[in-house]
């Protein structure tokens, strides 16, 4: 179990089960190698902050227009949009080829596996049975962090398998990336 913060919010990963791993792993196989390296960049660079910052800009402090209407894109670091926009390509290419039920059902397995800190307690933020997010402020950018969380965090050593076979090591998330 992993907790971590995104967009000022406390969250908590449970591994998945094996079943859950399996059928995911077997989803996500066919974009694996493009997805990986985006993923893995994304998190050791420190831009899944700066990812959530696109994705819910007022909530995190992104420069605001003086009425209030949006981000300030005059004031907003043009070389960091850039530098995040290259490294979410692959991962947005990889999501576009994925038929819409692989897709929907590696978020919704995922995001069942994910719950926020609402106050003392922990709530789920994804109902099974509607398919529905229970926070109306988590939206897609926010998802697909939390997706990315949930695959990291409960397929790790399948993915770090995976890459053991072709030869390449990078680094996780509070690892050496030495094996």
């Amino acid at each position: 179990m992993i907790e971590f913060e995104i967009s000022g919010e406390t969250y908590r990963v449970n591994k998945l089960d094996a079943f859950a791993q399996l059928h995911i792993s077997r989803k996500l196989s066919p974009v694996l190698p493009k997805l990986l390296p985006a993923l893995f960049k994304i998190f050791q660079s420190g831009q899944a902050g700066a990812f959530a910052t696109l994705a819910n800009p007022v909530s995190v402090g992104l420069p605001q227009t003086e009425s209030g209407g949006g981000p300030d894109l005059k004031r907003v670091d043009i070389e960091l949009v850039g530098d995040i926009a290259s490294t979410l390509d692959p991962v947005a290419e990889v999501l576009a080829s994925m038929p819409d039920a692989d897709a929907e059902y590696v978020y919704s397995a995922c995001l069942g596996a994910v719950s926020r800190r609402q106050g003392s307690a922990w709530a789920p933020i994804w109902s099974r049975q509607q398919a529905v997010c229970m926070f109306d402020d988590i939206d897609l950018g926010v998802m697909t962090l939390l997706v990315a969380r949930v695959v990291m965090d409960s397929l790790g050593g399948f993915i770090r398998g995976l890459l053991a076979k072709t030869g390449e090591r990078p680094k996780t998330p509070g690892s050496s990336g030495n094996a």
